[in-house]
């Protein structure tokens, strides 16, 4: 919802459409602010609440190549960590510790570039872990547009989340760094990726493939 409103005959509607002359043309937006007391408020902005979902999801192995497809495909899969048993290198299971990619569709990257971003959340549901007890989600920023060939991020680990129990979905809330990073256009993308061998780490996550357990971003923002 607007601060500023205009009365359209019949009811007040919001106003953020504000322009103003430079002398030769109309810039295409002015920021409008106002003195609440203690500092100057923007006025000219509308609270929006987004929820996007992913359009790509792919794993890797820990050389960073591209997962077999038999370990991403339907319902899809998002790997985190080194397979627990020690054993599963002599059977040619030599993954590592594996990590993945989880990408949003362009427009969500052109709406919140320049935004005042108030939160980022993103949704995750674990399909399986190596304890009945649960695993540990390790969650990065990545800036591909679109499935690279080769994994990659930005940052490591921005936060660590506990699940309690196997086929178990959550919604993550990210902090103001987060914020900023999708703001300026530096993330698009959200990974999975704990550098360590601890079990606690081995899982995986719903990818596109999951139907209503698909991860998805919400993002609260003014614009």
């Amino acid at each position: 919802m607007g601060l500023i409103k205009r009365w359209n005959g019949s009811s007040w509607v919001d106003n953020n459409d504000i322009r103003r002359f430079n002398g030769s043309n109309w810039n295409d937006k002015s920021t409008v602010r106002r003195w609440n007391g203690s500092s100057w408020q923007v006025v000219s902005e509308q609270k929006h609440v987004s929820v996007w979902e992913a359009n790509w999801t792919q794993s890797y192995s820990q050389d960073g190549s591209k997962q077999p497809g038999y370990k991403t495909g339907e319902p899809g899969r998002m790997y985190q960590g080194r397979y627990g048993n020690p054993d599963s290198y002599w059977y040619g299971n030599s993954w590592g510790r594996q990590r993945s990619l989880i990408g949003f569709p362009n427009d969500t990257y052109e709406t919140l570039k320049g935004a005042r971003i108030e939160k980022v959340e993103l949704y995750l549901h674990n399909y399986w872990a190596w304890y009945w007890a649960g695993v540990v989600a390790c969650i990065g920023v990545h800036n591909f547009g679109s499935e690279p060939d080769r994994f990659n991020h930005v940052r490591y680990g921005v936060a660590e989340v506990r699940y309690n129990s196997r086929n178990e979905g959550k919604w993550i809330t990210f902090d103001s760094s987060v914020a900023s990073m999708f703001a300026s256009g530096e993330a698009r993308g959200f990974t999975l990726l704990k550098e360590s061998d601890n079990p606690l780490y081995y899982g995986y996550w719903y990818g596109v493939y999951g139907g209503a357990y698909k991860p998805k971003i919400r993002v609260t923002y003014y614009k």
